[in-house]
C-alpha cells in the first residue's frame, strides 16, 4: 500500500521543497510568497527598467508552481497563496472540504480524449490534509482511481459522492487507511458523449437535497442502489438539472441546466452557468408550472452576468480563442460560485465568481436584486478580479474553505478546449496532454492575512454535538452553515429539535433562522405553527423560505398564506413566491371557490409594477381559469387611475395564448366578449392595444392545434367576428398606439381572405414588409403576380419574404420558376435552403421544372476558371506570402489579421471554411452569395447613382456600405430607383491579378493566419484543409 504523499517526502522530485521548509519554520505571522512579493521587495532603481522589459514579455509557460505566483494581478485588496501544487494534485477539477477540513479533489486524467481501448480510466479522487495548520496541504493520498472522466464531488455520510462515467458513486473507507474499499452506483444515465459535457457538480442545498448539473447532455437517470429500489422511476433530464433525496433516494428532474458549473447563494437560490453564460439565475425552479398545463415558457433561467457577444473579460495574457470573432468574450465559463463567506469582507459576500480557463482569468460580478431576480456588474471596471499573463493558468473551478478563503481549482495545462470544438488542423496538436502532469490550487486571502486559527484548516464539525452545530448554523461563513445543516439532516438526530425551534423562531436572526426552518423541515417536525410565525416576519427573506415551507401545509392550512403582511408584498421577491405558491392552496379545486383566489393574487399584482417572472407567476398559479383570470385582470385594472399597458398587455396576451391552447370554445367565445373591439375598456387609446395583444395571444394558441382565429373552435358568432377583424385592419393601417402596426399586420395571416388579403397588398405596396410575410398564409396567383411586380426594388430581406411567399403556394411556384427563366429573378437570389425545397417540391410536376430551371447555376466561364485553379488546393502555400496577396487583393472589403475593414462576409474564423470553401467564393463570388450582400445601386431624383450593400433601411432613409467601409445614406424621399444588381459586391475576376501559385499562398493565408506568431503547434499548408 502506497503512504501519504508529503511535499517533503524524498523522491517527491518537488522543486520548491527548501522553499516550504522556511515557509514552515515561521508558524504564525508569515510572510507568505504571494503576488504582491514583487511589490514589497521590488528592484533598485537600476533595475526598473530591465524588470519591466521582463514583465512585457510573454513568460515562457509552463512555469514552476511559485514561479507562476508572480505571472498574477489579483484584486489589490486581497493576496494569492499556494495550497497545493504537483505532485500532491493533478489535473483538479473539482475540490470540496469534508466536515473536519480534509481537501478532497477529484481530479480528471483522462482529459481530453479519454484512455485507449483497453487502458484503465486515468481519473481519480484525492484527498489532502494540512497537518501542522500552515495553510499547506502537503499531505495527499490517491482516496480512488481507475475512474473514467470523474467531473464533481460532495462529501456525505462518512464517504464521498463522485460523478463519474454516467454515474453517480458513494465512495467510502471503512477500514481507516485512507483509501475507499466501499463503491456503489447509486445512479445511472447521464449521458457520457464529451467530457466537457457530463454531470457534474453534487452539491447539497438548503432544502436538504442533493443537486447534479446534468452538462447539458441530459439523459435517463435510474436509482441502482438496492435499498432504493421502487422508490422512484427513471427519471428524463434532457434540458433539466437532477435532485435526490440522499435519505431515501426520491429523485427528480428540476428546472434549468448547467453545463459545468452549480452553486447555490444564501437564499438556496440556484445559479449555473455555461461556456457562453457565466451565470444564469434558475428563476422558475419548482414545479409550479405544473398546475397550468397551457403554460408554454420560453425561458425558465436569467442570465444575471451579461452573456454571449455582450459579455466582456480582459485578459492578460495573449490568449487564443478557438473563435477569433469570441476574443474579449466569455467562450468557456466554468465553475461558477457565489462567495459566502465572510473573510473577504462585506463588499466581496454574495458576489459571484466564475472562471473563464482560456482567458486565464477569474471574473467577478456584484449582484443586486432585480424584480424576481438578480442582476450583476463587473466588480472593476475593465479590470478582472484575478488574471495571470501565464497562458498555462487554467482555472475550472472554486470553492470556499471552512475559513472563508476563495480557493481556485487549476487545471494547469497547455491545451484547455476540447479537441471536438476547435478547427480540424488543430484536433491533433501535440500539445493536447501538455500539463497532465501539473495542477494547482491557489487561495485567495486578505493582504495581511495570517492562519491564526486552527480552527480555520481543520474545523473538526464532524466531532461536536448537535447543539453546537444548531450554532454553526448562524455562522458568517456559508461553508460552516452548509456543513452543519448537512450533518444534521445526515445524522437525522432529534435531540438538536428544541435548539433549532429556539432558533426558528428569534426574530433577530435571519440566515441562521432560515437554515433552522429547513433544518426542522428535513427532520420532519416543522409544523404549521413555526411556519406561520416565519410568515409573519418583518424579514422578507425571511418570508421567501417561509413561503416556500408552508406548501406541503397548505393543503390542511390554507389560512397559512394570509398571514403573510400587505407590507411585505411590496418587495418583488416576495410577491414573487407569494403567487408562486399560491400553486398549492386547495381552493383551486373548483372555479366558485377559485375566484377570491385570482380576485386577491390580481389585486397583489397590479399594486406594484412586475417583472416579466412575476407575471408568469401569476399565470402559473392563478392561469388554470384562463377565462377567469382575464375578465378579472381587465375589469380590475380598469378601474386603475394609472395603468401599466406594458406589462397589461404581456399579461393579456399570454392568458389569452393559454385559453386558445386550450381550445375550449366557451371559453373563446367568452375570451372575445371581454376583449370585443365593439365595447372600449377604457378611455385611453391604450387599451386598444391590449384588445389586439389578446387576439393575439389567441390566435397564437389556437394555431398551436391546427386551429386559427379565423376560423375558431365552437359556435362564436359571425358579427363578433367581422367586427374584431374589422378592428384589426383599422388598427394595421392606422394605429392608435405606436407599435400596433405590425402586431395586427401579423394577425392577418389568420384573417378571412377576403377582408384580409386586400389589406396586406395595400400594406405591401407602402413597403411593409410583415404584410408581405403574412401573404404566405393565403393561396391564389394573384399575390404571387403582385409580388413579382415589386421584386426588383426589394431588397434582400425584402426578397428573402417574398421568395418564401411565392414557394408556399403552388400557383405562385410556377410563377416564380418563369420569373427566374425570364430573369425577373436572378437565380443568385435563390439561397441552398430555397433551391433545395424547389427541387423537392410535393408536385411531381413543379419539382421536375425546378431540376430543370436550376440544373446549372454556374457559369461556363467560371467552370473553366475554377477548374483551371482548383490545382492550387493540391499545394503547400506559404501563408506569410499569403497575407500580402490578401493586403494587395482584399482588404478593401475584407478584414483578416488586423489587415483591411468589414464590408464583406466574415472569412477570418478558419473554422467555418474550408480551402475549397474559400476557393469557390473567391473565384465566383456570385455563385453562393447571401443575400445580404448583393450589391444594389440607388438612383437618386437628381440623377446621382451610388452602389453597395445595403447597409440598414429605416422608413425615411436607405443607407449603403462601400469599399474601404464608406456609407452613403440616402432619403427614401429622394430615391427615384432601388434596384438589386443581382450580383455580389465582390467582382469576378480576381483570377487575373492572382496566379494559381499566389492564390495557393492567399488559401494558405486565410487558414493558418492565426497560428503565424508560432504559439499554436499547427501542421500548415494543406494540412489546414
Amino acid at each position: 500500500m502506497l503512504p501519504p504523499l508529503r511535499s517533503d517526502s524524498s523522491g517527491s522530485g518537488l522543486a520548491m521543497n527548501s522553499w516550504v521548509a522556511g515557509w514552515r519554520s515561521r508558524r504564525l505571522g508569515t510572510v507568505f510568497l504571494c503576488v504582491w512579493t514583487a511589490v514589497l521587495f521590488g528592484p533598485v532603481a537600476g533595475q526598473a527598467a530591465e524588470e519591466a522589459e521582463a514583465k512585457s514579455r510573454r513568460p515562457a509557460s509552463p512555469l514552476g508552481a511559485v514561479a507562476s505566483l508572480s505571472q498574477f494581478r489579483l484584486h489589490p485588496k486581497f493576496r494569492l497563496e499556494l495550497a497545493a501544487s504537483e505532485p500532491q494534485v493533478i489535473d483538479p477539477v473539482a475540490m470540496r472540504f469534508d466536515e473536519n477540513g480534509r481537501m478532497w479533489v477529484v481530479e480528471m486524467g483522462d482529459y481530453p480524449n479519454g484512455p485507449a481501448a483497453g487502458e484503465r480510466p486515468l481519473s481519480r479522487v484525492r484527498w489532502l490534509e494540512d497537518t501542522d495548520g500552515d495553510g499547506r496541504y502537503e499531505t495527499s493520498r490517491v482516496f480512488a482511481d481507475g475512474l473514467l472522466f470523474a467531473t464533481g464531488i460532495q462529501p456525505w455520510a462518512g464517504g464521498i459522492l463522485v460523478t463519474a462515467a454516467g454515474e453517480l458513486l458513494y465512495l467510502a473507507d471503512t477500514d481507516g487507511d485512507g483509501v475507499a474499499d466501499v463503491r456503489q452506483t447509486w445512479y445511472a444515465g447521464f449521458k457520457q458523449e464529451n467530457p466537457q459535457l457530463r454531470a457534474n457538480h453534487p452539491t447539497f442545498a438548503l432544502d436538504n437535497r442533493i443537486y447534479v448539473a446534468n452538462g447539458l447532455r441530459g439523459g435517463v437517470v435510474a436509482a441502482k442502489r438496492k435499498e432504493w429500489a421502487g422508490k422512484s422511476k427513471p427519471v428524463a433530464i434532457s434540458g433539466r438539472d437532477f435532485r435526490f433525496n440522499p435519505l431515501t433516494g426520491v429523485c427528480e428532474a428540476v428546472n434549468g441546466n448547467g453545463q459545468f458549473g452549480l452553486t447555490f447563494d444564501d437564499l438556496g437560490r440556484r445559479f449555473v452557468c455555461s461556456n457562453r453564460n457565466p451565470c444564469r439565475h434558475v428563476v422558475l425552479s419548482g414545479d409550479y408550472l405544473s398546475a397550468n398545463p397551457r403554460l408554454a415558457v420560453p425561458e425558465v433561467m436569467h442570465d444575471v452576468v451579461t452573456a454571449g457577444a455582450a459579455s466582456r473579460i480582459f485578459p492578460i495574457s495573449k490568449i487564443w480563442v478557438t473563435s477569433n470573432l469570441h476574443e474579449g468574450q466569455f467562450t468557456a465559463a466554468c465553475g461558477v460560485t457565489v462567495y459566502r463567506g465572510a473573510l473577504l469582507g462585506e463588499g466581496i459576500q454574495g458576489n459571484v465568481f466564475t472562471c473563464d480557463p482560456t482567458g486565464n482569468l477569474v471574473h467577478r460580478e456584484v449582484v443586486s436584486p432585480s424584480g424576481a431576480t438578480l442582476v450583476g456588474k463587473p466588480g472593476r471596471h475593465k479590470v478582472e478580479f484575478l488574471a495571470s499573463r501565464d497562458e498555462w493558468f487554467r482555472p475550472v473551478n472554486l470553492e470556499v474553505g471552512p475559513g472563508g478563503a476563495l480557493y481556485v481549482v487549476d487545471m494547469y495545462r497547455a491545451v484547455v478546449e476540447h479537441p471536438q470544438w476547435v478547427p480540424t488542423e488543430l484536433k491533433n496538436r501535440p500539445d493536447n496532454y501538455s500539463g497532465n502532469d501539473r495542477g494547482r490550487i491557489y487561495r485567495v486571502v486578505p493582504v495581511g492575512h495570517t492562519v491564526a486559527d486552527r480552527d480555520e484548516v481543520a474545523p473538526g464539525l464532524g466531532r461536536v454535538a448537535g447543539a453546537q452545530l444548531v450554532e454553526e448554523l448562524k455562522s458568517s461563513n456559508g461553508w460552516r452553515r452548509d456543513t452543519a445543516a448537512r450533518l444534521i439532516y445526515q445524522k437525522q438526530d432529534r435531540s438538536v429539535v428544541d435548539d433549532l425551534q429556539r432558533l426558528a423562531s428569534d426574530q433577530d436572526e435571519v440566515i441562521g433562522r432560515i437554515h433552522a426552518l429547513w433544518a426542522l423541515d428535513g427532520l420532519g417536525v416543522l409544523g404549521p405553527e413555526t411556519v406561520g410565525l416565519a410568515l409573519a416576519s418583518r424579514e422578507s427573506r425571511v418570508v421567501v423560505q417561509a413561503l416556500r415551507l408552508c406548501e406541503p401545509h397548505l393543503a390542511s392550512h390554507p389560512e397559512l398564506l394570509d398571514k403573510v403582511d400587505r407590507r411585505q408584498l411590496e418587495n418583488p421577491a416576495v410577491r414573487f413566491q407569494w403567487l408562486m405558491s399560491q400553486v398549492r392552496h386547495p381552493g383551486w379545486a373548483e372555479a366558485k371557490t377559485a375566484v377570491p383566489l385570482v380576485e386577491r393574487a390580481v389585486a397583489v399584482s397590479l399594486s406594484a409594477p412586475c417583472d416579466s417572472w412575476t407575471r408568469t407567476a401569476l399565470i402559473a398559479g392563478c392561469g388554470r381559469y384562463g377565462l377567469l383570470l382575464l375578465s378579472q385582470l381587465v375589469d380590475a385594472a380598469s378601474q386603475k387611475a394609472d395603468v401599466r399597458f406594458g406589462e397589461l398587455r404581456d399579461w393579456v396576451s399570454r392568458i389569452s395564448e393559454t385559453i386558445g391552447r386550450g381550445g375550449d370554445a366557451r371559453e373563446v367565445a367568452g375570451l372575445l366578449d371581454v376583449l370585443d373591439p365593439e365595447r372600449p375598456i377604457g378611455k385611453l387609446p391604450g387599451w386598444s392595444s391590449v384588445q389586439l395583444s389578446g387576439l393575439v395571444g389567441l390566435d397564437t394558441g389556437l394555431r398551436s392545434r391546427g386551429q386559427s382565429l379565423g376560423a375558431p373552435p365552437g359556435s362564436v358568432s359571425r358579427k363578433r367576428l367581422a367586427i374584431a377583424w374589422r378592428a384589426v385592419v383599422g388598427w394595421s393601417a392606422r394605429p392608435p398606439v405606436p407599435g400596433m402596426r405590425s402586431a395586427a399586420t401579423r394577425l392577418l395571416r389568420s384573417g378571412p381572405e377576403d377582408v384580409a388579403v386586400p389589406a396586406l397588398l395595400l400594406r405591401f405596396e407602402s413597403g411593409d414588409l410583415v404584410a408581405l410575410e403574412s401573404l404566405t398564409s393565403f393561396k391564389g396567383h394573384e399575390i404571387g403576380s403582385r409580388v413579382l411586380e415589386s421584386y426588383a426594388g426589394l431588397t434582400a430581406a425584402g426578397r428573402r419574404v417574398a421568395l418564401d411567399v411565392l414557394i408556399a403556394d403552388s400557383g405562385r411556384t410556377a410563377l416564380l420558376l418563369d420569373a427566374i427563366v425570364q430573369g425577373t429573378v436572378p437565380r443568385a437570389d435563390l439561397d441552398p435552403t430555397r433551391v433545395g425545397r424547389l427541387r423537392r417540391h410535393a408536385e411531381p410536376g413543379i419539382r421536375k421544372r425546378a431540376v430543370s430551371v436550376l440544373a446549372d447555376l454556374v457559369p461556363k466561364a467560371r467552370r473553366v476558371v475554377l477548374e483551371r485553379y482548383r490545382a492550387s488546393l493540391g499545394r503547400d502555400g506559404d501563408p506569410r506570402r499569403g497575407r500580402e496577396v490578401f493586403r494587395k487583393n482584399c482588404t478593401a472589403c475584407h478584414r483578416v489579421d488586423r489587415l483591411g475593414v468589414d464590408v464583406a462576409p466574415d472569412i477570418s474564423d478558419s473554422r467555418r471554411w474550408s480551402r475549397e470553401q474559400l476557393l469557390l467564393s473567391i473565384l465566383d463570388p456570385n455563385r453562393a452569395v447571401d443575400s445580404n450582400y448583393f450589391s444594389y445601386s440607388v438612383v437618386t431624383s437628381s440623377g446621382v447613382v451610388h452602389t453597395g450593400l445595403v447597409a440598414s433601411e429605416t422608413p425615411t432613409a436607405v443607407s449603403l456600405r462601400q469599399p474601404e467601409g464608406k456609407i452613403v445614406s440616402v432619403l427614401r424621399s429622394n430615391i427615384e430607383v432601388l434596384k438589386s444588381n443581382g450580383v455580389s459586391l465582390m467582382p469576378e475576376g480576381l483570377e487575373k491579378n492572382v496566379s494559381r501559385g499566389q492564390m495557393a499562398d492567399l488559401l494558405s493565408f486565410l487558414k493558418n493566419w492565426r497560428y503565424l506568431d508560432g504559439r499554436i503547434p499547427v501542421k500548415r499548408g494543406r494540412g489546414a484543409q
